[in-house]
This record gives C-alpha cells, structure tokens and sequence, in this order.
C-alpha cells in the first residue's frame, strides 16, 4: 500500500508539472516571474519522476539482509568499538 502511495504522489506531482508547462496553472497561483514558474516546472518534475525511481527500486516483500550472519557470529564486535 506505502509502494501505491508513492506511486500516486508522483504522478500527483507531474501532473501538476505539466499543468504548469500548459498554463493552466497561473489561474490559482500568480507567478511574480517566468523563472519561478519554471523553478517550480523543474522542483515538480524532478520530485515526480524521483518518486516513481522509489516505486520502480524498491520491492515488495523485503528480503533478509545479506550479511545477517555476521551480526550473529561476531559476538559483540561491532558494540564493544562503539
């Protein structure tokens, strides 16, 4: 359900990047500038396509880690540096 959730927040974010290139936009947000339309064009789609990496990267059944046995065999080692 997290991996739908992250999957929805991107597209979320470049459908409002494309609203932004298209215009439309600019009837609820009044920007002062065309480079801080275009920063937020940029902030938006990179947000986007970085949540959807997240979707695509990560799995949905965790796997076990694959040094979980020397955590069990090193008897103290990492501990006893700290």
């Amino acid at each position: 359900m997290k991996r739908l959730g992250i999957l929805l927040l991107g597209l979320g974010f470049l459908a409002i990047g494309v609203l932004t290139a298209t215009g439309a936009v600019q009837e609820t947000i009044a920007f002062v500038d065309p480079l801080n339309e275009m920063a937020f064009f940029m902030v938006l789609s990179l947000m986007g396509v970085g949540c959807i990496c997240v979707f695509l990267a990560t799995d949905s059944k965790p796997k076990a880690t694959p040094h979980e046995g020397f955590y069990k065999s090193s008897k103290g080692f990492l501990c006893s540096r700290l």
